[in-house]
């Protein structure tokens, strides 16, 4: 197994004639992009430190719940025909101006990477989904999510052995020698002991912003509108400390507007100023703005929908759905849809409204009881006739909204991930302004 794939969050940054008491690799980062980088490393024989600030390696992959495989054996068991060249067209036409040479790399590969190899270590595809943007199903879920994933990375590696993990230690500074890193000085965070680790090479898988307000808020999105509150959905640790090492090394940054967020977030502290957010997903409710009024096709293309979202007041909404809907609500997140974690937060004050009429519930919500009962009763009988206003028909799964107690649950934008960084070429060499 190469997982060349995934070094598009690699980024090498020198190779230096050191001592052979030194690791050949020091990882920077120990999510999921530095353990297949370990994994491979460790299969050639190499011996390798892997530095991580958090506690637990698998960084913001540990609450992810799928990934995306061209052509796999469980697609071949439902009958999807999947293949590189469909695969390509769709992430080029739907990825934002994507690298070329990474997408070819990763639809000719993932099958083999993704499916054979971790199914070969006990990993469990169980189901397909199929995205916007996705001609077919080919989203595969492991069971337990991808964590699943993580942990298949982490007992090869310690089945291959050779790889030390430096956890709680946080990279303060790159060594530099002629222009050449040879070394990273690092803190313990426990401790508060510092050091200085020398390596023949020297890799950055960590690169990751959206859990920095500041940065994401300076490089927002110009095709969005202006949110008033952003919810933070994307790991603890993706702080964008990886961006200033490689920038002090004289590294390129690029494209940090490129930013893959979500909506609807909900939030997980209580009160308006709360940061952190998760990912809820109900099947079948409608949105309304401030005015009570929907505003989009809620089921269709996840792009407009955070597009649009962010154009009403104060870029918030609220979903609006009754209680046959209620028992599919979920947190796409892995510690928080189980219960009772996800009755707990969804109870909070100010995270879920629920009334016996509709009346009541745009009282409590604070929206305008004749609009959100105008709102609901078109929606309803526009389903009822075929097709509602926005395009959503009974014969794609929506359903009225007539049956009490009925809810309101507040929704905002939500970060998740960084598809811009550190600028690299096609061997993942870290590049400076000038190209070099």
């Amino acid at each position: 197994m190469s997982f060349r794939f995934v070094t598009l969050a690699f980024f090498t940054l020198a190779s230096a004639l050191i001592s052979m008491a030194t690791p050949d690799l020091l990882i920077v980062g120990g999510g999921i992009s530095g353990l297949s980088a370990a994994a491979e490393a460790a299969r050639l024989g190499l011996r390798v430190t892997v530095v991580d600030r958090q506690s637990i390696y698998g960084g913001t992959a540990v609450i992810a719940y799928g990934v995306s495989i061209v052509g796999s054996p469980l697609q071949n068991q439902q009958g999807i025909k999947d293949y590189p060249e469909l695969a390509l067209q769709d992430f080029a036409s739907w990825g934002g101006d994507p690298d070329s040479v990474w997408v070819q790399y990763y639809v000719e590969h993932s099958r083999a990477e993704l499916f054979d190899w971790f199914t070969a270590r006990g990993v469990r595809y169980e189901k397909l989904l199929k995205p916007n943007g996705n001609s077919v199903a080919r989203f595969h879920q492991p069971r337990d999510g991808v964590v699943s994933l993580v942990q298949a990375l982490y007992r090869e590696i310690h089945k291959l052995g050779g790889v030390e993990f430096l956890m709680n230690t946080d990279v303060t500074g790159l060594l530099l020698e002629n222009g050449r890193v040879t070394g990273v000085k690092v803190r313990d965070y426990r401790s508060g002991r510092t050091q200085t680790l020398l390596a023949k090479n020297v890799l950055l898988s960590t690169g990751g912003f959206l859990n920095n307000p500041d940065l994401v808020r300076n490089f927002w999105p110009s095709h969005l509108g202006k949110a008033e509150r952003i919810l933070l959905g994307s790991g603890l640790e993706a702080t964008g400390s990886g961006l200033e090492l490689a920038r002090s090394a004289g590294g390129a940054i690029e494209h940090l507007d490129r930013q893959w967020n979500y909506s609807p977030g909900v939030p997980l502290q209580d009160g308006p100023t709360g940061t952190r957010g998760v990912y809820v997903n109900v099947v079948g409710p409608i949105w309304v703005n401030a005015q009570g009024r929907r505003f989009i096709d809620e089921e269709g293309d996840k792009r407009a929908r955070l597009d649009a979202l962010t154009r009403q007041t104060q870029a918030k909404a609220w979903m609006i759905f009754d209680v046959d809907s209620r028992g599919a609500l979920e947190i796409t997140h892995p510690v928080f849809n189980a219960e009772p974690t996800k009755s707990a937060l969804m109870s909070r004050p100010g995270m879920q409204f629920q009334a016996d009429t509709l009346d009541e519930l745009a009282v409590k919500a604070g929206l305008p009881p004749a609009a959100l009962v105008a709102t609901v009763t078109a929606y309803n009988q526009g389903l009822q006739s075929g097709l509602d206003e926005f395009g959503r028909s009974n014969r794609h799964g929506s359903k009225p909204i007539r049956t009490a107690p009925f809810f309101a649950v507040p929704i905002y934008p939500l970060t998740r991930k960084s598809m811009g960084g550190i600028r690299v070429d096609s061997s993942c060499r870290v590049l400076t302004e000038q190209g070099l």
